[in-house]
């Protein structure tokens, strides 16, 4: 569009009206305006591009690093593999050994020897296979009993503890009143049980040297157990003789029979979690 302001010199040309001009300046403000506009989102345009030139080179930079740690790692996670493989041989030559060994030892048994068999509950399935031929498969599944579980917690929250210290300034102010050291002693189990309480009173024991060890939460650790076998096996009869014998996998010494606060474990049967190692 072509702004005219050259409003003639010749002699007897006509003036612009007001009008004409006031509708000009308004279109002259309106192009800037336009113009003005145009120009931020083209200055906003350019900040961005160079934002994103930042960060292609920032993020480059971190691609040549992690591109050159790769060869190391494959290299050490191959050394780690080989190393996994000799102790995995090693392990089951060591297994054989000791399979043949408790085979042995069990033999050797005598009637007259007491043995501790702590109580366990068993779980029985016979199920079919691929190609079966009729006999199926059995499964059997060890639960522990409750005489398994420890649960202890050693640590003691904020609140035992200071439960455990009014319980003994209490006492010992007590003296030699029997009946008031029973009621400090009725509260301190209405708060927290007979055996939690015993054991913040034998922990908080002024007499005791020990370290005091403390907890966030009521509950911290997975119950576990500690007194099951080395292993399970497993020996099947038919008319009064064995037809066949089945060594279960090594059950570690300290084992979880629970779930932790930290993890979200999926228990069997009827909530408690087999000893499937």
């Amino acid at each position: 569009m072509k702004i005219v302001t050259d409003f003639g010199n010749e002699p007897g040309s006509t003036p612009p009206r007001p009008a004409a001009i006031a509708a000009w300046r308004r279109m002259l403000q309106g192009l800037q305006a336009t113009y003005d506009r145009a120009l931020d989102r083209a200055q906003d345009a350019h900040h961005k591009r160079d934002d994103l030139i930042r960060d292609r080179d920032r993020q480059q930079a971190e691609l040549n690093t992690i591109n050159s740690q790769i060869p190391g790692a494959q290299a050490t996670a191959e050394r780690a593999q080989k190393q996994v493989s000799d102790l995995a041989g090693r392990v089951e030559e060591h297994r054989t050994a000791r399979d043949a060994a408790t085979g042995r030892l069990l033999g050797m048994v005598q009637t007259a020897h007491p043995l501790v068999l702590l109580p366990v509950r068993l779980e029985t399935r016979f199920v079919s296979t691929q190609g079966d031929t009729g006999n199926g498969e059995l499964l059997i599944r060890i639960y522990p009993d409750d005489v398994h579980i420890d649960a202890h917690e050693p640590g003691l929250t904020e609140g035992e503890e200071r439960w455990g210290r009014q319980f003994w300034q209490h006492t010992t102010s007590a003296g030699n009143d029997t009946s008031k050291k029973k009621a400090v002693w009725q509260q301190l189990t209405e708060r927290f049980g007979t055996k939690r309480a015993a054991w913040i009173a034998h922990a908080l024991d002024p007499s005791q040297t020990k370290p005091l060890g403390h907890r966030d939460d009521t509950w911290t650790r997975a119950p576990q157990t500690t007194v099951l076998p080395d292993r399970w096996v497993v020996t099947g009869y038919r008319n009064g003789r064995p037809v066949f014998t089945f060594w279960g996998d090594p059950i570690p010494d300290s084992l979880p029979v629970g779930p932790a606060p930290q993890a979200d474990a999926t228990v069997m049967g009827d909530g408690l979690p087999p000893v499937d190692v």
